[in-house]
């Protein structure tokens, strides 16, 4: 059995999708008290913002999408406090280093990473992931489909993370 993650690593953290589900969804599970009680939430994506600036996308998206009664302000307090955010342009290698500093000793203790970008990031993020040393048996992986334009880009996707993430 798995060790329960220590860090989620939320790749397109300022988007529709994560503002409209996943954060929301996320808040919704820790104020069940169903996250692990240390868990950090590293938000990326390509937006200038700092963790301050992140944590006020995330509480404007808990106010647009959760009723005011289902978002007591310890539970939104306490979800907020789990955010952290680190600026990554896919496309340099380089900057996954300082996702790597934020994400901390949890690639070898327990990291899930969700993928809510573009297909056509999906290759560059996976090497970048893996030259960070965010990759091995201890990192979980999830793409947002779709999984490419048709069935030859779908397998090259499925190339990049099978050669890097394990079934």
């Amino acid at each position: 059995m798995q060790h329960p993650s220590d860090a989620l690593l939320l790749f397109g953290a300022t988007g529709d999708l994560a503002q409209r589900m996943l954060l929301p969804s996320l808040f919704g599970l820790d104020a069940d008290g169903l996250l692990p009680e240390g868990l950090t939430i590293v938000g990326t994506a390509r937006s200038d913002l700092d963790d301050a600036g992140f944590r006020a996308v995330a509480a404007k998206a808990l106010d647009s999408w959760i009723d005011a009664d289902r978002r007591p302000e310890a539970a939104v307090t306490r979800f907020l406090d789990r955010l952290r955010y680190v600026s990554v342009d896919a496309s340099d290698p380089e900057q996954f280093l300082a996702l790597a500093d934020a994400v901390g000793p949890a690639a070898q203790t327990g990291l899930s990473i969700f993928l809510s970008t573009a297909p056509s990031l999906f290759g560059a993020t996976i090497a970048g992931l893996n030259r960070a040393g965010l990759s091995g048996p201890n990192v979980r992986l999830a793409l947002e489909k779709p999984l490419g334009a048709d069935l030859a880009s779908s397998r090259v996707i499925n190339d990049a993370v099978a050669a890097v993430f394990p079934e």
